[in-house]
């Protein structure tokens, strides 16, 4: 079974915190477009275990170029969850180039 579905079964499992370790694997070592769907997907799992504080830092690591993609998302993704607080905290994150 491929990373990227191990880590779906680690989340319906409730193992979010594996799943989010594989699913940040996948979105840095696969191939396209499986590494864009992963890169997404990571998103997702980040609103739910990490701290919106290092949201810069983790997504620079991940993929320098597509940060500021990802912080939106991630604000996105607070705000759908009602967690304002934390989207403000990514979203001041976006304004630093």
């Amino acid at each position: 079974m491929s990373t990227y579905k191990l880590a779906w079964a680690a989340f319906n499992a409730g193992d979010e915190l594996r799943a989010f370790d594989q699913m940040f694997h996948v979105a840095r070592e696969a191939e396209p477009p499986l590494r864009d769907a992963a890169g997404k997907d990571l998103v997702e799992l980040y609103a739910r275990v990490a701290r919106p504080e290092q949201a810069r830092g983790f997504f620079d690591r991940l993929d320098r170029r597509r940060t500021q993609e990802r912080l939106a998302q991630l604000a996105d993704a607070y705000m759908l969850r009602g967690k304002q607080a934390e989207a403000a905290v990514v979203r001041a994150q976006l304004a630093v180039p």
